[in-house]
């Protein structure tokens, strides 16, 4: 349904994606801050509007209240430009409704992903014209807004940006799936990164290819894609619209879904739903009393509410004794943390000089835990006895695309003050981190050990760990 090379577009498709996605992004763009918008379906620019669309802008310009209510937010978005005989493009009117909406407060970060030179020069000459028109408001420069225009396969691009935290939520990408089976797990993997890092994705299925010819995904990619993003159990909303026109003329049906990390996305489908009957009801497809639209389906995507994952937090905190327990750490425990972090690093720094900290590092971790411990991929977990922290275990989940193994889980620092050593509480942290990690679905955990640590050695060798992998080290100072 992403707009195509032909020369016009605006098709029942291109309208159905283009309302969905102006409604998220005015429902998402913030009060201030950054706001990213990843897009990997970028096509032509401007066009001219499709026999469908213009049926529906005209009858929106002479009587846009025939409904009972205020003009569609696409009409909104699109009028200008209409008016000048052309039609936005996707990416374009993503541009639009977020330089809209963010109020000279938000910094907007946008990264179009070509899969040819030629796309994105003749895409960068119209992104120069439209954000030229913006920038005589003299706020534009004031909030550094920044654009991409880069070459290559999203799924590799957007995995890079995304997992190094170049590109960060709040944001949405715009992707369109894969045309051959072998290609899925990538671009699942891509949908994984995106919805953990908390972005909302777009996925809009092709209903032809940019030189007009037929183009479908087939049955098995979708139905490989359906499973896969269900085992992520993030919640989702498919829309399905049969029977229209494309630009050739052809019969077709359209497919778009909606993915998010968020718990509560229902706000936003109920306004979008009333924005879709509108516009199809304008359309001239009939619609019912219950708001049922002719032609139209919309489906949730199924999610586990009491999955493992579920489960797993139910059974917290856990008893080692009556007066010592294992539970999730909150703010109020990151300093308590911190100290102990601390007090780890100088017994390593004791046997070895390459674990000495920096004096400000306790405030590059204050930082880091306040944003990792809202990640779903990232655990803290800590030993209390009556309200104070003797002992803590931190976790997370790491990706290797490159090897069999993608997806495994690491433990990153576990410590246990002296006194309360030879209690049960690390095997304790432990196992609970591993009934994390399974309920993700994980079968691999992997961990760093000091050479010289022969204690803690003892301790990971005595749970099973066993190594394959050394990391060596040497001065290369001038002698």
């Amino acid at each position: 349904m992403s707009v195509s090379w032909e020369k016009k577009a605006g098709t029942e498709g291109d309208l159905l994606q283009q309302s969905i996605l102006s409604d998220l992004l005015v429902h998402l763009c913030p009060e201030d801050g950054n706001f990213w918008f990843l897009d990997g379906c970028v096509q032509a620019g401007k066009t001219r509007p499709h026999e469908t669309a213009r049926s529906l802008f005209v009858k929106m310009d002479e009587d846009p209240l025939s409904q009972e209510v205020e003009p569609l937010p696409l009409w909104h978005f699109q009028k200008e430009t209409f008016e000048e005989g052309e039609f936005l493009s996707t990416s374009l009117l993503a541009l639009h409704v977020l330089w809209k909406q963010c109020l000279h407060r938000v910094s907007l970060r946008m990264m179009f992903c070509h899969d040819a030179f030629a796309a994105s020069n003749d895409f960068s000459e119209q992104l120069f014209h439209h954000t030229r028109q913006l920038s005589e408001d003299t706020q534009w420069s004031t909030h550094r807004h920044q654009f991409y225009q880069v070459v290559g396969r999203p799924t590799e691009i957007f995995q890079e940006n995304v997992y190094l935290g170049v590109a960060r939520a709040p944001g949405v990408a715009v992707l369109e799936p894969p045309d051959i089976h072998e290609e899925c797990a990538p671009f699942l993997l891509l949908l994984e990164t995106l919805l953990n890092r908390r972005f909302w994705v777009v996925l809009a299925f092709p209903t032809h290819d940019k030189s007009g010819k037929k183009r479908y995904i087939s049955n098995a990619i979708r139905e490989t894609l359906y499973q896969g993003v269900r085992k992520l159990e993030v919640n989702g909303v498919t829309f399905q619209l049969d029977s229209f026109l494309d630009v050739n003329g052809r019969n077709v049906t359209g497919e778009l879904w909606v993915l998010t990390g968020e718990d509560e996305m229902t706000p936003w489908i109920d306004q979008s739903l009333g924005h879709l009957r509108q516009l199809l009801g304008g359309l001239g497809r009939e619609v019912s009393v219950d708001g049922d639209v002719d032609g139209l389906r919309v489906n949730r995507l199924p999610r586990k509410t009491e999955g493992k994952v579920s489960s797993f937090f139910r059974q917290l905190p856990a008893e080692i004794t009556t007066s010592v327990a294992v539970d999730l750490a909150d703010e109020d425990d990151l300093e308590d943390v911190i100290r102990l972090w601390e007090r780890l690093m100088d017994e390593h720094a004791a046997i070895d000089p390459h674990f000495q900290r920096r004096p400000l590092a306790r405030l590059y971790l204050r930082r880091n835990l306040r944003t990792q411990i809202a990640q779903p991929d990232f655990i803290l977990l800590v030993a209390r006895w009556r309200h104070r922290v003797i002992a803590f275990l931190s976790a997370q989940i790491l990706r290797a695309p490159l090897f069999q193994e993608t997806r495994f889980g690491q433990i990153v620092d576990v410590y246990i003050l002296p006194e309360w050593r030879k209690q049960k509480i690390g095997s304790t942290l432990v196992q609970q981190a591993y009934l994390w990690f399974r309920s993700l679905g994980l079968t691999h955990v992997d961990l760093n050990i000091a050479v010289e640590n022969m204690r803690a050695e003892q301790f990971w060798k005595k749970q099973g760990f066993k190594p394959y992998l050394y990391v060596s080290s040497r001065n290369i100072e001038e002698e």
